[in-house]
């Protein structure tokens, strides 16, 4: 089912809007008091957002340029459970932000505007009827495995963050406040129910596209991590938690980026009277 323009537009937009913070967090880890909505510490926090913001960027731009609406569809819901608890994080933390710049105002902006039109876009496509006729891939069993062995760890990880930051060394590897900790559990939930859907999907050309984001995350992550060792407690069990969900995550996206397509089912094409999904 093809998209309509506004709704790939939409998805643009908000590729830009990524890009743009995350290369602010990824770049500029050590001036956020100066480039960023608020001021991020230790640097690698930083670094980790920005990680996140650029590998998102990959799904914005892949769906916006798209016209397919079952990759955006299956991309949306855990785009919009971050954004939205992004912003619940901003409310709660609002003294944290730099509303004295026009980049306060702005974050606070995009995230409240963002979860709206973002729904508003998801109710419009969802409610038309299928068109059919497009060939469906299976994706790699491994990369369904590794999708739900990872979904559970990386949302259960994000709640404990979001609703107890003030416990987050137990289950991070380096100092988070309880902004950061909250802004990193909303990352998490949203790949969380990301790597749910993307499970539930069975679809490669989904799980490609999936993949090239997870594969610019774990680069950047590393690089972050190589960046600022001392900033991270390697002694601490979490640490190697989190190594290991990275090389989960490379390894789902090498499967699904270097494994051949094989097609599984060609989805008819819809009649005048099939208006069920």
């Amino acid at each position: 089912m093809n998209m309509y323009r506004s709704s790939r537009i939409l998805f643009a937009i908000a590729g830009v809007l990524v890009v743009t913070a995350g290369s602010s967090l990824f770049f500029l880890t050590e001036h956020t008091d100066q480039y960023f909505a608020w001021t991020v510490n230790p640097p690698l926090t930083a670094a980790f957002m920005g990680a996140a913001y650029l590998s998102a960027a990959v799904l914005q731009f892949g769906v916006a340029r798209d016209s397919s609406w079952n990759r955006a569809g299956a991309v949306l819901p855990g785009i919009l459970l971050f954004t939205t608890l992004t912003l619940v994080a901003t409310l709660i933390h609002l003294d944290r932000f730099h509303l004295d710049s026009p980049i306060g105002w702005i974050w606070l902006a995009i995230y409240v505007l963002f979860p709206v039109f973002g729904t508003v876009v998801l109710l419009r496509e969802e409610r038309r009827p299928p068109s059919g006729g497009e060939v469906q891939h299976p994706a790699a069993p491994g990369v369904r495995l590794l999708a739900i062995v990872l979904a559970t760890p990386l949302t259960v990880a994000g709640i404990i963050l979001f609703l107890i930051p003030g416990d987050s060394a137990a289950f991070w590897p380096w100092e988070l406040t309880p902004l950061t900790a909250r802004a990193i559990g909303a990352w998490l939930i949203g790949m969380g129910a990301t790597a749910a859907i993307e499970y539930l999907r069975n679809d490669a050309s989904l799980s490609h596209l999936l993949g090239a984001g997870k594969a610019v995350l774990v680069a950047l992550i590393v690089i972050g991590m190589a960046r600022y060792p001392d900033n991270v407690e390697w002694n601490a069990m979490s640490a190697w938690v989190l190594i290991t969900i990275l090389m989960m995550l490379a390894l789902s996206s090498a499967i699904s980026l270097f494994r051949p397509q094989i097609p599984q089912t060609q989805l008819p094409p819809s009649t005048p009277g099939s208006a069920a999904r």
